[in-house]
């Protein structure tokens, strides 16, 4: 009984250990005046995170591209944007002005 007790726990400890890892993917770009797909659609997303790297604030809209200026979350030059809840919908990003570098994480 003690031995199957064992294994039970050690099956379970190594099934926890597992459920907290993910395959990462990164993606990096320039985000222009022009609203563009950053990332597709992804029902499999569990994490997201866009770095803007430039120097100009980024807008970012979900599932849409931007229709008029200035729509959407903002991310200020060097700042990120880290969801609580994570949309698994396409993302587009667009620069307040000029071009501002990016970097976008994903994971599943």
């Amino acid at each position: 009984m003690k031995f199957l007790v064992s294994i039970i726990l050690i099956v379970l400890s190594v099934s926890f250990a597992y459920a907290n890892q993910a395959v990462m993917t990164m993606t990096e770009g320039t985000a222009t005046t022009t609203s563009t797909l950053a990332i597709s659609t992804n029902v499999n997303r569990r994490y997201l995170l866009i770095q803007n790297k430039g120097s100009h604030s980024i807008y970012v809209k979900i599932q849409s591209a931007h229709e008029v200026g200035e729509e959407g979350v903002v991310i200020v030059a060097g700042g990120n944007w880290e969801p609580t809840v994570v949309p698994v919908d396409s993302i587009f990003l667009q620069s307040a002005s000029a071009t501002s570098d990016f970097t976008i994480v994903q994971g599943r």
